[in-house]
């Protein structure tokens, strides 16, 4: 929300019950800068993220033009793709996602999806708030455990076993989020 300096209406300025956070704002007082785990920055210097219903929409890093779609629902069951992240080459999404029948994030499904072809490949079902780490894994969150999983980023393949990294994460229930983060470079926050 934002509230003008002299009194008055509180305006809301995100409807999604994805985690937002105020950053700031722009130096001219113009805008908000927010922090969102619901979108993703890549190349060439664009922003994929999810509107409740919409599915991933792309739009210019500099906010300008008309959010283009990055993928359609294949169904009617399907809900939602949650929390997309790009894969090394921003050319693949990766990303969790829900249908009708997902009555837990952790029933989610994660996926890869080509932003070349379009094609999307269910990687495994069973978590959510997928990353990358280029150790090689695809790492992720069910039950409140971060776990990594052996992932083979040229076929877009998993590649053995998922094993537990940390206990106890704790993640909401209401969407999905969870107190974790992965850098570029693998570390854990």
């Amino acid at each position: 929300y934002v509230v003008p300096a002299e009194g008055g209406e509180p305006k809301r300025l995100t409807w999604h019950p994805g985690a937002d956070a105020v950053q700031g704002w722009t130096p001219d007082g113009k805008a908000v800068m927010f922090a969102s785990t619901r979108a993703t920055w890549g190349p060439p210097d664009s922003f994929v993220f999810e509107r409740l219903g919409s599915g991933l929409l792309r739009v210019s890093a500099t906010g300008t033009g008309t959010p283009q779609p990055v993928e359609t629902k294949t169904s009617e069951a399907e809900r939602g793709s949650l929390y997309p992240q790009f894969l090394p080459g921003g050319r693949t999404l990766l990303y969790a996602l829900t249908t009708r029948e997902t009555e837990v994030y952790d029933d989610a499904r994660i996926v890869a999806h080509s932003l070349e072809t379009g094609q999307r490949k269910v990687l495994f079902e069973g978590g959510h708030r997928a990353w990358y780490s280029p150790s090689g894994h695809i790492i992720y969150i069910h039950s409140g455990t971060l776990l990594a999983v052996p992932f083979d980023l040229e076929r877009l393949a998993v590649t053995g076993p998922p094993l537990p990294v940390v206990d106890g994460v704790f993640e909401s229930l209401a969407n999905g989020n969870a107190h974790v983060g992965v850098a570029a470079n693998g570390s854990l926050a």
